[in-house]
């Protein structure tokens, strides 16, 4: 089902697995139970040599939201960190705004 879908075929570039395991987890993809596609780019695929004729609503669905197919070299996929520095300090700057 999923092997014509043209996303699998692109050559994508890890750029999060550059910036060093201090800022990404291995997870297990999320299982969305009903995947539901709000919005295609239509005017990116061009830049990706995909003509938007040749790439359907399933084939987004499969390749971003049920990932089918993940071309990396990892079993799980990446997950990036919350910083920890916006996590406890953006806290109390909200509470003294809001006391005003």
């Amino acid at each position: 089902m999923h092997d014509s879908n043209p996303f699998f075929d692109l050559p994508y570039e890890s750029a999060f697995e550059a910036l060093g395991n201090d800022f990404y987890d291995y997870v297990q993809p999320a299982c969305f139970p009903k995947p539901l596609l709000r919005f295609r780019n239509d005017d990116l695929l061009p830049l990706l040599g995909l003509s938007p004729t040749e790439v359907c609503d399933r084939h987004f669905v499969e390749a971003f939201c049920q990932f089918l197919k993940r071309s990396f070299t990892k079993p799980l996929s990446m997950a990036l960190r919350y910083p920890v520095l916006q996590r406890f300090m953006r806290k109390p700057i909200i509470r003294q705004c809001c006391k005003s």
